[in-house]
Order: C-alpha cells, then sequence, then structure tokens
C-alpha cells in the first residue's frame, strides 16, 4: 500500500489475537508495522512478529520479486520480539539483506537470537546513513521508550518519523492514517496503548518527545503498531497528549449514578452532569451529550 512518496506499507494485520504480550485485551487487534522505502537501495523498516512472517515476506516478494534482490537493507529500531521476531526467517532465506542497527540493539537482538551469520551495518545514534537516490536516514536515540535501545529512524528530505513503538495503538486496520478512521476509536486505544506499555516511563517519554521536537519538522509519524499521523493538527494533538499523559496532569471528571423507574430521577442526574460539563476542563460522558440533544429534541416537540 503507497502511504507517502517512495514509502509502502508492507506490515500484517492480526484480526485473531486476544492477548498482547500475553496481558493486554486487544478486541480490535493488533497491527504489526512494517515499511518499504523504495529507492536505487530499497529498505524495510522494521520486521514483524515471527506467526505473521510468511505473509511479510510474501508481501515483499510481490514488491521486490521472490528472491528479494530488490531489497537491500533493513533498519531495525528495537529488538523486542514482536518486532523482530520475523526477522531471522526473512535473513535466513535471503542472506544478503542487510541490518542496519546501533551497536547497543544488536547487543539486545542477540540475546534473542543467533546474530553471528547476520550482515549488519552499525550506525551511531545520530549518525546519517545512505538509504539511495543520494538519500539519508538516522536513528535517535529514544532510551527506555520503552527499552534501552529504543530508537526511531528518520528521514531528514521527507520529515517522515518511524518512532517504532512511540504513539501506537492496539488496532489492525486496513486504514493507515488517524484521518481515515474514527478519532475516538484512535484516542481510546491509543491512551489504553499507552498505559500499558509507557505509562511507568514519565522521564524518557518527556526526553523522546523533546528528542521529537529538535527535529527539523515531521510531516508524517508512522509507528510500528495502528494507524500512523499525516496532518498537522493530527501530530500536534498527539505530541500534546502524549505530554500530558506523561506529565500525569490530572483530569477533572465528574461520575453521577442514579437508579429510577420512571426517567424522572434520570433527567435530573443528566441536568447535574450537563451543568459539571460546562465548567472549563471536566470531562463528561458522551452518553451526557447524547441525553442533552434527545431532551432538548423532545422540548421542542421533535
Amino acid at each position: 500500500m503507497h502511504i507517502a512518496d517512495t514509502i509502502l506499507y508492507v506490515g500484517v494485520n492480526d484480526h485473531d489475537i486476544d492477548l498482547f504480550e500475553g496481558q493486554y485485551v486487544v478486541p480490535r487487534g493488533m497491527a504489526y508495522n512494517s515499511y518499504l522505502i523504495k529507492t536505487d537501495k530499497p529498505t524495510i523498516i522494521d520486521a514483524v512478529k515471527a506467526p505473521l512472517s510468511c505473509q511479510w515476506i510474501s508481501r515483499l516478494q510481490s514488491i521486490a520479486g521472490e528472491d528479494l534482490r530488490g531489497v537491500k537493507q533493513i533498519v531495525m529500531n528495537h529488538a523486542e520480539p514482536d518486532h523482530t521476531s520475523g526477522l531471522p526467517l526473512l535473513l535466513q532465506r535471503f542472506p544478503h539483506i542487510e541490518v542496519v542497527l546501533t551497536e547497543l540493539n544488536l547487543k539486545t537482538l542477540s540475546r534473542f537470537y543467533d546474530t553471528r551469520k547476520w550482515k549488519t551495518h552499525i550506525v551511531k545514534y545520530g549518525e546519517n546513513f545512505d538509504i539511495g537516490n543520494n538519500r539519508k536516514a538516522v536513528i535517535a536515540h529514544i532510551p527506555m521508550a520503552h527499552w534501552p535501545e529504543s530508537g526511531a529512524t528518520y528521514l531528514p528530505d521527507q520529515k517522515v518519523l518511524f518512532p517504532n513503538d512511540a504513539f501506537g495503538q492496539h488496532i489492525a486496520s486496513t486504514k493507515r492514517f488517524y484521518d481515515q478512521i474514527d478519532p475516538s476509536l484512535w484516542h481510546q486505544e491509543a491512551k489504553s496503548y499507552y498505559a500499558n506499555i509507557l505509562q511507568r516511563l514519565k522521564r524518557p517519554v518527556l526526553n523522546a518527545i523533546k528528542t521529537a521536537a529538535s527535529l527539523p519538522g515531521i510531516n508524517v509519524i508512522l509507528p510500528s503498531h495502528g494507524v500512523g499521523l499525516r496532518r498537522p493538527e493530527d501530530i500536534q494533538r498527539a505530541i500534546k497528549l502524549y505530554t500530558d499523559w506523561a506529565n500525569q496532569k490530572p483530569q477533572a471528571k465528574v461520575v453521577v449514578l442514579y437508579d429510577c423507574n420512571w426517567f424522572g430521577t434520570e433527567k435530573m442526574a443528566v441536568a447535574l452532569a450537563s451543568g459539571a460539563g460546562k465548567v472549563a476542563g471536566v470531562d463528561v460522558p458522551k452518553i451526557v451529550a447524547e441525553w442533552r440533544e434527545k431532551m432538548q429534541s423532545e422540548e421542542q416537540g421533535v
């Protein structure tokens, strides 16, 4: 799937998963995102989980040929197995593909896999490396967001950021961007993802946001889970949410509990919640807004 200039989506969706990492309920499935940059040195960004690796490789072959001679290298941002366990099969079948990664990431990967026969290109954090067509990429270090070796790949010429786990969501979808899905779904799943994966890592997340702010602009964010961001307002919203969550900024909320038979008490409860919702900064459930509209319609005889 073409998602940006010279960038193709080659990831896979898992609609059968019940628990992510054996812990988190993911009713909307999980996407393991991987991207292919089409240049004269075709470059993959991130791998996928092992059970889905055959589908991933098949997608690559449909673009670059059965022998994958059309793929020169794969950039690895993070060593966690949900992003890397499909990598050994790829390299076993196509050993000509060079793995571009940092020394710290290679050491971490060596704890999971036998990396001795891998063809590797070690780069330093912040060091430019070639991706073909006279273009460069760079891996920024975002330690403990959420592993020590965690990094994010950035394309300066297109201002595209591949942040790996950052800005991810538990969503499997054929849509690839925020503006193509229900915004409330993105917000709910992004919040759930942050709470389960990054909540305890306040300082590293704030440092990662600072690193992102130091880049010369971001036009597109393509995470390794869920959908990406391509509109300026969506990118700004996501960064603000992460900043607020990392700062653990509390939000005032009101819960009104009631019990009734003939809706009179319910109308009073809705009125209370509606009044609270008029206070700046107070979160009110969607149901309150729906009931307010219903009551107004009834009053107007609609």
